[in-house]
This record gives C-alpha cells, structure tokens and sequence, in this order.
C-alpha cells in the first residue's frame, strides 16, 4: 500500500489501464477525467476509487497554488485482507444501493476527503515506514466500512462483475498476464467458447480479438513510458509485444506518435510521478 502526492500544474495522462486499486481525491483541479473511456465531471474534492483493471486517462490543470492531488495504491495482498474484513460487515439493503450497475465508486463526504488530506501530514510525522502502512491500512478500511454505511455497494473493488461484457472479461484476463502468448484460440478456450462465438460476438460489440489485446497492451506500455526509465525495447517485452518493432508500429498508428516522442513529452508534463 502506497500513499503519493502530486502538486504539478498541469497532469496529463493518456487512458491505460490500472495494475493496483487506486484511493484518489483531487483538491483544486479542474479538467477532462476519463475513466472507462467515459469522461466523468465534478470530481474535484471526491473520493474516487477505482478497481485494477480500470482505464484511467485525464487533462487536468491546477487551479490554485494550494491544489494537490493525493492517491493510495492498494495491492493485491491488501485488496484481500480487506475483503475478509468487509465481509463481517452488516449486508446493506439492495434498494439502498446507490452505484448499481457502475464499476468504480465516486463519494461525496467532506469527513472522508479531510480524512484522505490528513495521509500528507502524518507521512512527515516520526512514524517509521511500517508504523506508517499500519495506518494507511487502517485509514482505507475505516473510508471503506464508512462509503458501504452509506450505502454504497463496494464489492465491485472484490469480485467479478457477472454481467460484464466480453471486452471487459478480455481486457481483465490480459491485465493479469500481458507477456502471456494470448490467441483467439486459448482465449476462448478460457472462456469456455469456441474460437467462431467469440469472434462473433466481438464483432457485436464493434471491437476484435487483435484490438482488445493491443489496447491493453498499449496501455500498460503508457504506464511504464511515462513513470519509468527502462529502455523501449524492455517496455515493449514487458508489456506484451513480441517485437520491439512491431510495439512502435502499433503505437505510432493509434497516438500518431512514437514512443519515444511520447517519453519526452509524457516526462515534461509528469516529472515526479509514480507508476499506478
């Protein structure tokens, strides 16, 4: 478990896709949030939670000099020990549930964003780095059990969502092993179809095998040019490619830009940063 905290002027994120869970509230920032590809407006000064797996891009700028954006990354380990805790929690009433049928959870609760504010001051305090995740781990459980108290379904950051389409079923399994030699033929096979009915019903949903793949793949790639400074070619086999040549062909054809043009512009605009 992570806490960050950003303060730059301008932060700009082309979509890609989450490895963790992410806490974030947005103090003074106004602009274009993107999470799912559907831009969502008011967040400033709510606390949003996105599960791993969600695409996230935005174009934000500083309003003020006291503006920050602050986050917690929350693993997979965490993510768990949470779960189990949650589930000792009293079952809410379905008719009280206010995010049916949404895959991230955005609260309005002046108490939760002072709470998410107070992580900057306690970092600098003298608690030691272990002393500090105690707290962190705490801190999350207490915004969780108080967001499911007021009636919000949180089990969306747990488990699967039964009704989710076949991009977003692709696009989960993709996250979780991006080096893997993905084919039509083993996909399928993991979603228990043949080859032809899962063409098909891609084809219904206006997207394909090859686009799905590349998109997850390009945005992870995203990830890694704009937080880290691994070389292109190591980016490339991480994310998935087989060839570094082919990463930069695909890459150029979708952003009209190389990877290595994007680095440079990625870096200006997000010195600083940390890979989500």
């Amino acid at each position: 478990m992570h806490f960050g905290r950003i303060v730059r002027d301008k932060i700009s994120l082309e979509p890609f896709c989450l490895n963790r869970t992410v806490f974030v509230v947005m103090n003074g920032y106004n602009g274009q949030f993107i999470i799912n590809d559907q831009s969502i407006k008011s967040v400033n000064r709510k606390l949003i939670i996105l599960p791993a797996g969600t695409r996230l891009g935005c174009r934000l700028d500083k309003q003020n000099e006291q503006g920050n954006v602050e986050f917690i990354t929350v693993d997979d380990g965490d993510l768990k020990v949470l779960s189990q805790k949650i589930k000792s929690l009293k079952e809410i009433d379905a008719k009280r549930v206010k995010n049916v049928g949404v895959e991230y959870l955005l609260v309005d609760d002046e108490q939760l964003i002072e709470l998410f504010s107070a992580h900057a001051i306690v970092r600098e305090s003298r608690l030691n780095s272990k002393q500090f995740s105690l707290y962190l781990r705490q801190s999350v459980f207490f915004m969780l059990e108080t967001i499911y108290s007021g009636g919000f379904d949180i089990t969306v950051l747990f488990k699967e969502i039964c009704n989710e389409s076949n991009k977003e079923k692709l696009t989960k399994m993709f996250m979780k092993d991006p080096t893997k030699h993905w084919t039509l033929d083993n996909t399928s096979k993991a979603l228990f179809m043949s080859s032809s009915t899962l063409r098909r019903q891609l084809l219904r949903e206006n997207t394909s095998f090859v686009k799905i793949l590349n998109d997850v793949k390009l945005g992870i790639a995203l990830n890694y040019l704009t937080f880290s400074n691994m070389s292109i070619s190591k980016i490339s086999e991480l994310s998935g490619f087989n060839s570094c040549a082919y990463f930069c062909t695909t890459f150029k054809k979708k952003y009209h830009e190389t990877p290595y043009s994007f680095r440079a512009s990625s870096k200006s605009l997000n010195k600083g940063g940390k890979e989500l």
